[in-house]
This record gives C-alpha cells, structure tokens and sequence, in this order.
C-alpha cells in the first residue's frame, strides 16, 4: 500500500471546486451555497483533526488503541446512521444494524 501524497495544487483544486459549486448555487438562486460552504469548512477541520489523531494512536503502535478508536468510530456511525432514519427501529436494533452494516463495508 502507497501513500496518496496531496500538494498544493491538488488542494487548490479541490478548493476551486468546491467555490464554484457555490458561486453557481448563488448565481442560479438554489439557495444552498451557504449551507454548502459551511458543511466543506466543517469537512475539512474534521478530518483535519481526525487526520492528527490517528497520526498520534498509529504512532504508538498499540493495536488495542487502534481497536478502542475504530469501536468509537463504528458505533458513531452506527448512530448517525440511525438519526438519520424516519421510521426507526425500537431498541438497539436500528443502532446495531446501522453499525453492522457500517462494519461490513
């Protein structure tokens, strides 16, 4: 497995995309341009942070920390998954299928 190295560029890219879907949001009066710069900028600090974490717990090397970050992960999914549901399951059933199918793929 390789690393993906991201320069520059590629980030100036991804940053002049995500501004013209957002000039065309406003240009065409869809009204989501706002929404969707704050979810990109929400986007990036997240995986930013997430991005330093997992650079501090694979540094240590110890497998049941990365276990113990992976099962946090999981069943946040698992519960995202399930609040985003109209009709839900009582129980943990909807919680768990959520995270079992979170975990399969």
């Amino acid at each position: 497995m390789s690393l993906i190295i991201l320069t520059p560029f590629d980030l100036a890219i991804t940053s002049a995309l995500i501004l013209m879907m957002a000039f065309l949001s406003w240009r065409l009066h869809l009204g989501v341009g706002r929404q969707f710069l704050i979810a990109a900028l929400r986007s990036a600090v997240q995986l930013i942070l997430l991005g330093y974490v997992l650079k501090i717990i694979f540094a240590e090397q110890a497998f049941w920390m990365v276990l113990l970050l992976g099962s946090i992960m999981l069943s946040v999914a698992g519960y995202e998954v399930l609040s985003r549901q109209r009709r839900r399951f009582n129980g943990w059933w909807g919680y768990g299928i959520g995270a079992t199918a979170m975990s399969i793929s």
